[in-house]
């Protein structure tokens, strides 16, 4: 179905792509891109994502025709509401002109955002490939708002544990393209040239260091391994004769400062970049000998420009999706049996990720900086003492089934709160309805005593006359 609709498009068909995740995702949606772009270079392409990625689409090897930025990230808005709803009514107004023939969502976990565009545009083909539920409580009020109406997406449903790179590939398989790499990146002439200046000023020499990554995203600071390790790891690791580069954006200039002033010896430099700076962030992360981090955006830029390197990973983010996909990358991981948390931790601490110790990091990333680029590859760690794992599966079920009553208790204030508005203005309606019969009766009144009297009046004149 999906080859015939796509072989029997116009020549200026448009297609329209949703990715409303981080940094990591946005890279690697570039194949899907890069893919669209190269099978059929006349296509109109269009990415939509939050506001803050909008200058990553420039640094694609194939670039869309266009980015559509938003100041509005659905996973963070889980609830109906009027600043909610006046956001919709500017995101209406930011794709009046879009008309899409194809939308494709690539998130792993759409949000209600994707059906009510969906709903909003009207596609001739809509598809996902998630095997993520309809959230159907959210939806049905947003729509209503605006009068829309109910339409579903294909879902293509992806394997369990198929990794990211791969989930993509199914939903350009579906659409009958060539698969096109877009791996390695390759950072502008300009770009390298504000690279190699920066580095210089700084000290540091260019394909010789270490990126370090200590920070992440501040909604899931569970999935970060402790300061501590590291400012341990990146000690070592200068000792060796690597420098070390901190590099994060504006909001991990907290964390990136505490780890710069724990060090050993000098601080080391720090690149805290925002969305304006970000061409120049990746362009030095494109000049690094190796990296070592959080699983965050920057371990996704950095194997897009080839750059060999170790990262911690825990099991919150449906391991192992977004495992390491590129050569030289070691993730490290210690398995446990609460996986599939959602990084909604019952211990409010990432045992996963603290159980990692700071030899085995430093050992794996010595290997990388100092071996032969291999084949990404997986190393489980296994520190924790296996008697507790039984106990830590019963207190986790436990946490996850009072995590789904709230959810479904959630659901059902929603609704309540729905029907509470509708009621009130069912009976404002009502209230406006009895108001206005009343002033149409006292005007109707009033028109006629004033005809009365008036009346009244012309007979009083008229016996007047007569006499």
């Amino acid at each position: 179905m999906a080859r015939d609709l796509v072989s029997g498009m116009r020549d200026t068909s448009r297609v329209l792509v949703l990715q409303f995740g981080g940094l990591g995702d946005l890279v690697l949606v570039s194949e899907l891109i890069g893919s669209l772009k190269t099978s059929h270079p006349e296509w109109i392409v269009t990415i939509a994502g939050r506001v803050e990625w909008t200058g990553l689409a420039g640094l694609f090897p194939v670039a869309p025709d266009a980015f559509i930025g938003l100041d509005l990230n659905p996973y963070l808005a889980d609830a109906p509401s009027e600043e909610l709803r006046g956001k919709l009514e500017h995101v209406m107004e930011r794709f009046e002109r879009c008309q899409p023939d194809i939308l494709i969502d690539g998130s792993l976990r759409p949000t209600w955002l994707t059906w009510f565009l969906t709903a909003l545009l009207r596609p001739g083909l809509s598809v996902c490939c998630s095997g993520a539920p309809e959230p159907q409580v959210m939806l049905s009020i947003i729509r209503e708002w605006f009068g829309l109406p109910h339409r579903s997406l294909i879902d293509l449903g992806p394997p369990a544990e198929m990794l990211e790179r791969d989930r993509y590939g199914l939903l350009i398989d579906y659409l009958g393209i060539p698969r096109t790499s877009a791996f390695p990146w390759q950072p502008s002439s300009e770009c390298q040239r504000q690279a190699h200046d920066w580095l210089d000023a700084n000290g540091l020499p260019d394909g010789g260091f270490v990126a370090c990554f200590p920070g992440g995203t501040a909604a899931t600071a569970v999935k970060r391994w402790p300061r501590a390790n590291f400012v341990q790891t990146i000690d070592s690791i200068r000792l060796q004769g690597f420098p070390v580069l901190l590099l994060g954006d504006l909001a991990d200039h907290e964390e990136l400062t505490a780890v710069a002033l724990a060090l050993a010896g000098e601080p080391a430099p720090m690149f805290c970049g925002d969305a304006t700076s970000l061409p120049l962030g990746a362009a030095l992360l494109s000049k690094a000998a190796g990296y070592v981090g959080n699983d965050t955006g920057p371990m996704h830029l950095a194997q897009a420009y080839g750059i060999p390197g170790v990262a911690i990973f825990g099991g919150g983010g449906q391991w192992p999706r977004y495992a390491p996909w590129a050569a030289g990358s070691i993730g490290l991981v210690h398995p446990l049996p609460c996986f599939g948390c959602d990084w909604d931790c019952f211990l409010g601490r990432g045992l996963c990720v603290n159980a990692v110790p700071v030899e085995t990091v430093s050992r794996a990333l010595l290997s990388v900086l100092k071996e032969s680029r291999e084949e990404p590859r997986i190393e489980y760690v296994r520190t924790l003492d296996s008697e507790i794992f039984p106990l830590i599966a019963d207190a986790s079920a436990r946490y996850r089934s009072a995590q789904r009553d709230r959810s479904k208790r959630l659901e059902v204030i929603f609704e309540l709160a729905d029907a509470n508005e509708r009621l009130k203005a069912s009976e404002a309606v009502a209230r406006a309805s009895i108001i206005a019969e009343l002033t149409a009766a006292v005007s109707d009144r009033e028109a006629r005593i004033a005809d009365l009297e008036r009346a009244l009046v012309a007979k009083t004149r008229d016996d007047a006359v007569r006499e």
